[in-house]
């Protein structure tokens, strides 16, 4: 974990990130299914909303004036998926609270 220098390994910031994102995810598979469906969903919007941007910005072509509008509608949609995401994960958070408490 600790060089000769006396830092702490890169690698080993990885590796307990990647046991706590397994932790998460351990966590919301575990979770009520309405819970879980609002998340999922959520997530899958966002990827949609980020997939559309992409798509947008490459069929504009070059910057111009006519393709102005079509460059803020894919800064939009890129920007929306976390305000989705939070939507989502604050409603899922509610549901499995009141899913818990009976």
């Amino acid at each position: 974990m600790i060089d000769r220098n006396g830092l702490l390994d890169h690698n080993w910031r990885y590796i307990v990130k990647i046991k706590t994102l397994r932790k998460i995810f351990e966590r919301i598979q575990e979770i009520s299914g309405p819970a879980y469906f609002i998340l999922m969903t959520g997530l899958l919007v966002s990827c949609a909303c980020l997939g559309a941007s992409l798509l947008l910005v490459l069929s504009s072509g070059q910057f111009s004036l006519s393709s102005y509008h079509n460059y803020l509608m894919a800064r939009e949609l890129f920007s929306l998926p976390v305000s989705i995401m939070l939507i989502a994960v604050i409603g899922s958070a509610c549901l499995e609270d009141l899913a818990t408490k009976k």
